[in-house]
């Protein structure tokens, strides 16, 4: 490690250098507009380029010129002139390049030696938590934490208006050559896919239900439809994989649950077991560890799911399960981190992430017991952060006599794009299947 110490951290102050001066040639501010769309202030290494950076983008804000006279105005006012090495520095800058055309080229190398230095800040940060022997999971968790964050080194690329508007025709067209089909990826529930579109990329779907109404089933159901064409991530925080198994090789098979967790399997069924245990094992399903309980370890697992596997829908069985470590937080703030940073992950990776929750409690004491937004647990973000809401309700688990046996209701409480509405599935409690009515 103190090798790593005595060696300067990555820079280019010639790149540097290359950008302020397209920047302070170029009239027109074209130079800076493009710069603004690859870099941010915290990418110079240099403090008094970081300063000036921020003076050209304030100017740039402002709609007013940039050049070495409004440059050296802004820094004389603010009293960082000499700072930055005088009017002269400015000067020299300017002359330092005969064009602003290869600004794009050397705003990279900035912003890829800014990366540098993040990556070489994380591996001196993961050494020191080896040497004191903290959990190794954690220290792999904050290294690709620290790795993946794109946001803390990196500016965002602007699509243009005619480059939108032609996506959007092309998209349009595609659809109604076959009016049927769905954008996202089919649930494997007719009646549910028409009023979603499907599971579509970056959504945050949340699935809220009181216990006893099928939540887990519901998602698994949906993971092993996916999963036979495409890889989906299962995050399940309650159960183990085995015990998920046994819910989707019920599924499967159309055999009772408890057969398969007592064992109760005569010689005849032996061959439906392995049919079933083979129909599985071709799933491209995958486990993350019972151990994933963090937020930063879950989004660590998504962030590999995504890049390693190239998931294609990432499952969260569920959010109340999540702590949020090292922070002392009331949990509606603990809560508000979590939809927050599955959001976020879904809408960078494009990718639908489906996440359990359970609702208050207060929902048995009303007459009605059918889940309303206001009822979802700690914290209103989740309602705020999610794209579609949808909540479980069986009639027959709260009354004996219900009209509608075997019915789960799945509400569409909110849906971003979709609209709202009911869909009604038939449940087979013993095997665990949803299915169309």
């Amino acid at each position: 490690m103190s090798e790593l110490i005595r060696h300067l951290p990555p820079q280019d102050i010639e790149a540097e250098q290359a950008v302020h001066g397209a920047i302070l040639l170029d009239q027109n501010n074209e130079a800076l507009s493009k710069a603004l769309e690859i870099l941010s202030d915290d990418d110079f290494y240099r403090e008094s380029h970081r300063r000036l950076f921020q003076v050209e983008r304030s100017l740039f804000e402002k709609n007013e010129p940039v050049d070495i006279v409004t440059v050296a105005d802004c820094l004389r006012k603010s009293g960082d002139l000499e700072m930055v090495g005088g009017v002269s520095y400015l000067s020299t800058l300017a002359d330092s390049v005969p064009t602003s055309a290869n600004i794009r080229h050397h705003a990279r190398i900035v912003r890829q030696k800014r990366l540098l230095r993040e990556l070489l800040r994380g591996t001196i940060e993961a050494q020191e938590a080896i040497y004191a022997d903290q959990d190794p999971q954690e220290i792999i968790a904050k290294l690709q934490h620290r790795i993946s964050d794109e946001k803390n080194f990196s500016g965002s690329s602007l699509i243009t208006s005619a480059e939108m508007s032609s996506k959007l025709f092309a998209a349009i067209e595609t659809r109604s050559k076959s009016i049927d089909a769905f954008t996202g990826i089919p649930t494997g529930l007719q009646g549910l896919d028409k009023v979603m579109d499907g599971l579509v990329g970056s959504n945050l779907i949340l699935v809220g239900g009181r216990p006893g109404m099928g939540k887990t089933a519901f998602s698994l159901n949906i993971a092993r439809h996916v999963a036979r064409t495409l890889p989906v991530g299962l995050i399940s925080l309650e159960m183990s994989d085995q015990e998920n198994g046994m819910r989707m090789l019920a599924s499967e098979t159309g055999e009772k649950l408890w057969k398969f967790r007592k064992g109760y399997i005569d010689k005849t069924e032996w061959s439906m077991v392995t049919s079933g245990i083979v129909a599985l094992s071709n799933l491209q399903l995958f486990f993350a560890d019972r151990s994933v309980r963090t937020l930063r370890a879950v989004e660590s697992t998504i962030y590999n799911m995504a890049i390693s596997k190239q998931y294609q829908l990432v499952i969260v069985d569920y959010i109340g399960l999540i702590n949020v470590e090292g922070k002392n937080l009331n949990r509606e703030r603990e809560i508000s981190m979590i939809s927050d940073a599955l959001k976020s992950l879904a809408m960078r990776f494009n990718i639908p992430i489906i996440a359990l929750s359970q609702l208050n409690r207060s929902l048995e004491q009303r007459q009605d017991k059918r889940p309303t937004l206001a009822d979802l647990r700690d914290s209103g973000s989740l309602e705020q952060d999610a794209d579609i809401v949808l909540f479980l309700y069986r009639d027959d688990y709260y009354n004996e006599h219900s009209p509608t046996p075997g019915i789960v209701e799945v509400n569409v409480a909110k849906g971003r794009n979709i609209g709202t509405g009911i869909v009604k599935l038939r449940w087979d409690g013993q095997t665990q299947i949803f299915s169309d009515l």
